[in-house]
């Protein structure tokens, strides 16, 4: 104690400057190696953390000794952000929207499943500066709270590290840039400006940036991206809207809408010696009441089921990097539920908590008469699935409900992680050549199929099933990490019932299309006052393409003009959803209804 209490007193600045820089170096170079990125060049290893680094050491050379304490609180809860990257990149490939944190309260059992399956022992290293710097102030409280940083001794640390953090960030900018140039995606510096300016993915922003820059740098963005759409958005939004009389007509069928949760469609086609994971929905693919569709690309971005959604009720395109609920859930948005006529009533089903992705706002947003939700989060008995208790409820529901009617069912039965069996495996368990986690998730797509059949089979009893429109449609593609290449084709499920047309389609679509699908088996498409931003699949001829989240384009768009259309659509999408105007652009797109 005698020891390091004089080392304090004889080099105080000296100590600070090591100790606690130190120990926010380390706490960087742990996270690197936890999220699998400590294996660049020498330098440009040193180079991220010490971006990273030096930020996180900085408040406690501004500190005033009574406030030092404050330094083991902004180190602990970096290492919270950290680990919550950590483990949100292994489940979706990229580091976490800062703004994300809004969306804790939303954190339920579903959730930290999923977290625990990804979590290692080794992850809570990230803790120990955390530890070890709580350790140096319980040793030496006094003489830390007693050592005085000078004014001039702050503009010369800060001037260091601004030098040192701006070196970095050039380091790590050449580095990429090298990259780039090696792999022929930049011949220039222009080409190269052009790409770290465009959509990066958080990962390369970090590898250009270093995390802590990265992070700030988003957060700011974020914050500053609210503005109104202008009177050429307005009229850009009106010519893709088409020319319609907005008149409220329809067929006066029912329409059921089934979002089923990570539904890949390689589990409809699955097959084991003539028998099917799926039977229902693979019989679908030959009904000739059925037009299903088994390569839709996933679109979606980091809101994954709520961006799904999202695009089904309103025709627009999802944001790419944050999801659209932490801070625009409220809307208003333009949606099937707002051009119904009169005579109809709208619900929502879903088994979660409506506090979850903010449900409760997201269904006000769209329109819904009234949501019913928490009907699958409870104690289930054992042999009865998720899916099979949301069925139920909602055949309770929709037998309260006058027709017409339109109701949208969310399940949930199919959530990840898969490394667990399910409570009634069944013969699909005992393939001894399926992965445990594909047998995991088989078992549960089982599960579904058996519980939307007994839905339609109580449809049917109820004569509801020739009056109504049908659609079961994958929320989005089940999580790559989970599933061995066997089942991880990329490709979603989408499928409409009683319709104009039948039949199995192999093209490639996309979740952008499926909102003027919809609109078109209601009888809605002609007099809509907003289409929607994709193609009616009921009067397209052959689905040509997909725009993804990163610019890259499946299948085939015909010409640059039609892609490039779709580009400007998702940017203005994202203009609007951000918009501060939404409720008045909202009263001038259904203003002849």
């Amino acid at each position: 104690m005698q020891i390091k209490s004089q080392v304090a007193k004889e080099h105080p600045k000296a100590t600070l400057t090591l100790l606690f820089m130190s120990g926010a170096m380390l706490q960087t170079l742990l996270f690197l190696c936890c999220c699998g990125k400590a294996s660049f060049h020498l330098f440009t290893l040193a180079a991220n953390i010490t971006a990273t680094g030096i930020l996180l050491f900085m408040p406690f050379i501004f500190m005033s000794g009574r406030w030092r304490w404050a330094q083991i609180v902004w180190m602990f809860l970096t290492a919270l952000l950290m680990l919550a990257n950590v483990w949100y990149l292994r489940v979706f490939e990229d580091y976490m929207s800062p703004l994300n944190i809004l969306l804790i309260g939303s954190v339920d059992s579903t959730i930290a499943s999923g977290a625990l399956a990804v979590m290692h022992a080794s992850d809570f290293t990230i803790l120990l500066p955390c530890i070890l710097t709580a350790a140096i102030f319980a040793a030496l409280p006094s003489d830390i709270r007693k050592i005085k940083t000078s004014c001039k001794f702050r503009i010369i640390i800060t001037a260091v590290c601004i030098i040192a953090v701006g070196g970095s960030v050039l380091k790590l900018h050449l580095d990429y840039y090298r990259y780039l140039k090696s792999t022929g995606y930049a011949n220039s510096l222009s080409d190269f400006r052009a790409i770290i300016n465009e959509n990066l993915s958080r990962q390369h922003q970090v590898l250009v940036r270093g995390f802590a820059i990265a992070q700030i740098q988003e957060l700011a963005s974020s914050l500053s991206n609210s503005t109104e759409l202008d009177q050429h958005d307005i009229e850009q939004i009106a010519v893709y809207s088409g020319k319609a009389t907005g008149l409220k007509t329809g067929n006066n069928k029912n329409i059921i809408v089934i979002v089923v949760e990570s539904l890949n469609s390689s589990a409809v086609l699955w097959e084991h010696n003539g028998r099917r994971a799926m039977p229902l929905l693979n019989s679908l693919l030959s009904d000739t009441s059925a037009l299903a569709f088994t390569e839709m690309a996933s679109i979606v971005g980091e809101a994954r089921s709520a961006d799904g959604q999202f695009m089904y009720h309103t025709g627009m395109f999802p944001l790419r990097n944050e999801p659209f609920v932490v801070s625009n859930a409220t809307g208003p948005y333009p949606s099937i539920q707002r051009i119904l006529p009169d005579n109809y009533t709208s619900v929502e089903i879903i088994g979660e908590d409506a506090t979850m992705w903010h449900h409760k706002e997201t269904s006000a947003a769209y329109g819904f008469d009234s949501i019913y939700s928490d009907i699958a989060t409870g104690t289930i008995p054992p042999g009865i699935s998720q899916d099979d208790v949301i069925f139920n409820r909602a055949c309770q529901i929709i037998s309260g409900l006058r027709q017409p009617f339109y109701a949208m069912i969310s399940t949930m039965t199919m959530h990840d992680p898969y490394v667990f069996a399910t409570a009634r495996n069944s013969w699909i368990s005992s393939v001894d050549s399926l992965d445990r986690r594909d047998a995991n998730y088989l078992e549960r797509c089982h599960e579904f199929d058996h519980a939307l059949t007994q839905f339609f089979k109580w449809l049917k009893t109820q004569s509801l099933w020739e009056n109504s429109v049908i659609a079961v449609v994958s929320d989005h593609e089940a999580r790559q990490s989970c599933l061995s290449e066997i089942l991880n084709t990329g490709h979603q499920f989408f499928c409409l019932i009683n319709t104009s047309k039948s039949g199995h389609n192999t093209g490639i679509i996309s979740q952008i299309d499926v909102y003027p699908t919809l609109l078109d088996a209601a009888g809605l498409y002609d007099t809509a006052p907003w289409r929607g931003f994709g193609t009616s699949l009921l009067r397209a001829g052959e689905p040509g393409f997909a725009l993804m989240p990163d610019g890259s384009v499946i299948g085939n768009a015909h010409s640059d003009s039609i892609l490039n259309t779709q580009k400007q659509q998702w940017l203005l999408s994202e203009k609007w959803i951000r918009a501060k105007n939404k409720p008045s652009v909202i009263n001038e797109l259904y203003k002849c209804q």
